[in-house]
């Protein structure tokens, strides 16, 4: 199927699996350039060398961030546009914080959650350079796709996680 993006530059955060590979993996057979990341190098290593294989879009990149510290961000974003140029699509895929009911969750598991959201790579103040929802307006163009993960879904006495906040069921 065609879309129209051949040519078009996409960043996948949080890619070496799942969700964000699969997103990644279908943005390359459409012929973009992808960069994706993960905390671990290995891992998003593997992801990179088997989208290449799998698509045939030479044009994968993949960089180890921590999406939850402000360096690692910034730094994916000058990785990227230094490999890739202006980023078009940004498909961002993170989740909440882990499953759990609110008596089971610490603080630093919703300071963890939380933090995915405030340092991801469309905040205004993400980094020095400009965030990649200032560069989407200058350029007329751009898409920024939020994925969920899994925890959203949770059932039962779990913490559920929406654009509202937190809520248990």
């Amino acid at each position: 199927m065609e879309f129209g993006l051949k040519g078009r530059v996409a960043l996948v955060p949080a890619a070496s699996k799942g969700i964000g590979f699969g997103v990644a993996k279908v943005l390359a057979s459409e012929g973009c350039k992808v960069v994706i990341s993960s905390r671990n190098q290995d891992s998003i290593r593997k992801a990179t060398e088997q989208i290449v294989r799998e698509t045939g879009n030479r044009e994968a990149y993949g960089f180890k961030a921590d999406l939850t510290s402000r360096e690692d961000v910034d730094q994916l974003l000058v990785s990227a546009r230094q490999k890739i140029g202006s980023i078009d699509i940004l498909a961002y895929n993170t989740g909440p914080p882990k499953p759990g009911t609110l008596t089971e969750l610490t603080e630093s598991d919703w300071d963890y959650g939380v933090s995915l959201d405030i340092h991801n790579l469309n905040h205004p103040e993400t980094t020095n350079h400009e965030s990649v929802a200032v560069e989407h307006r200058e350029a007329e163009f751009g898409w920024t796709v939020k994925i969920p993960g899994n925890g959203v879904r949770a059932k039962g006495n779990n913490v559920q996680w929406d654009n509202a906040g937190a809520y248990s069921d």
